[in-house]
């Protein structure tokens, strides 16, 4: 009897254990970036990929064609247009319109299509994994095939692959904990592995930045860094920025910063020194924004995820205040509101859904619903046009305002 009870226990885990691994592996999620700094996030809801600002806002949900079931894998443009991805529960890989989710190009020679990759290399190639071939294909960016590169004795399970800045093939076996370097020949240029020199024990996710060194996420919770040549270069402890596993990492390759997706859809971006500069506690139940950058002295207003516009006049810093002072123009485009302008008063009033402000040209008192407020700086006509100071505005309607000194950029988030 207690033989019996004892196996029934034995098969109640070991069912549980492969319920608990098949549950993981469904959410699962990757996360993709490219040089304009958006973020690509699948693996959170399960027929879509979130889009991400370079400021941590998600802008956009791109929906997934009805023949991929789940992005196993997924890669992006550097420059921007499209991604790259594998669905291997139903054996497809494709690319999609980076903005509409519109199918690109389909893989159909690959059945069993794994980890992905798109080069950062201007002769753009783009590299998708046969598991059952145990291989590594290369295509052009039109989709032609260009050459196979073969495990064989080298590599068993491609679990990452990354295409670097020379078109240099970088494999994460996941089998025996190596990281091989090829040429885009095939031909094996490097392989690291743990030694007394390299701490990397059991890596689960790579990158590459624009120097070429590789970053490999540890199961350890570090970051660690590589040269070209394999010459370990630095650890960073995530566990200071980040407390919780960690699922799927990439890099901005330029500023050297990371974004993290870890337990929970938790999502982090890290600057280079592991500093936080935004997170969101759950992607899954966090609401898509509008999100709109300006700069100081620049009439373009982007609208983030659409399109850039110009306005009438470039926004300002009140050298009396020290206040970002932007067209009122721009903020109704922004919030979409109705402005009236009295003349007589000199008074401008701001109507959006059931918010009203009113401003007095000069006068540092304002109104919000009939109630008084004092501002730190003063609405004021230039180039006949009427500046208001961003902040206080955009609060009052319920906006978040982020500014960043460096490059004189406002991002409002609503």
């Amino acid at each position: 009897m207690k033989k019996t009870l004892s196996l029934l226990l034995l098969l109640f885990l070991a069912f549980q254990g492969f319920f608990l691994v098949k549950t993981s592996a469904k959410l699962t999620a990757r996360i993709a970036m490219n040089e304009d700094g958006l973020a690509f996030v699948s693996g959170i809801e399960s027929n879509k990929i979130l889009v991400l600002s370079p400021y941590g806002q998600i802008i956009n949900k791109i929906s997934l064609p009805s023949n991929i079931q789940t992005v196993d894998y997924l890669s992006s443009c550097p420059c921007g247009g499209y991604l790259l991805l594998a669905d291997a529960q139903s054996g497809r890989a494709i690319t999609l319109d980076d903005r509409s989710g519109k199918q690109l190009l389909s893989f159909s020679t690959i059945a069993n299509p794994g980890s992905v990759s798109v080069s950062r290399h201007k002769t753009r190639y783009m590299a998708i994994t046969d598991t059952k071939k145990n291989a590594v294909l290369i295509f052009t960016e039109r989709g032609s095939l260009v050459r196979e590169i073969p495990g064989g004795s080298r590599f068993k399970r491609a679990d990452q692959i990354i295409l670097d800045q020379e078109n240099s093939l970088w494999v994460l076996d996941g089998s025996s904990n190596k990281i091989f370097r090829f040429d885009i020949q095939g031909k094996l240029l490097l392989t690291l592995q743990a030694s007394r020199t390299n701490p990397m024990k059991t890596p689960i996710d790579i990158d590459v930045d624009n120097e070429n060194r590789l970053h490999v996420l540890d199961q350890s919770g570090k970051i660690l860094v590589f040269s070209f040549l394999g010459r370990f270069l630095e650890s960073k402890d995530l566990d200071k920025s980040v407390k919780t596993p960690i699922q799927s990492f990439c890099m901005d390759p330029e500023e050297k910063s990371y974004r993290i997706v870890g337990a929970n859809s938790q999502y982090f971006q890290l600057e280079s020194n592991l500093t936080v500069s935004a997170s969101i506690a759950n992607l899954a139940s966090e609401k898509q924004k509008k999100v709109i950058l300006l700069r100081i002295g620049s009439r373009i207003m982007e609208h983030l995820g659409i399109d850039a516009v110009l306005i009438d006049e470039a926004p300002y810093i009140d050298p009396s205040s020290n206040r970002s002072m932007v067209p009122l123009r721009a903020i109704a485009e922004i919030f979409g509101a109705e402005v009236q302008w009295n003349a007589v008063k000199r008074e401008v009033s701001i109507q959006w859904n059931k918010t009203n402000i009113r401003l007095t040209i000069n006068s540092e008192i304002a109104w919000i619903d009939g109630v008084q407020y004092r501002m730190d700086t003063r609405p004021a006509i230039r180039k006949d046009r009427t500046f208001v100071p961003i902040r206080f505005i955009s609060e009052a309607f319920g906006a978040q305002i982020q500014w960043y000194p460096k490059g004189q950029k406002i991002v409002i988030s609503q």
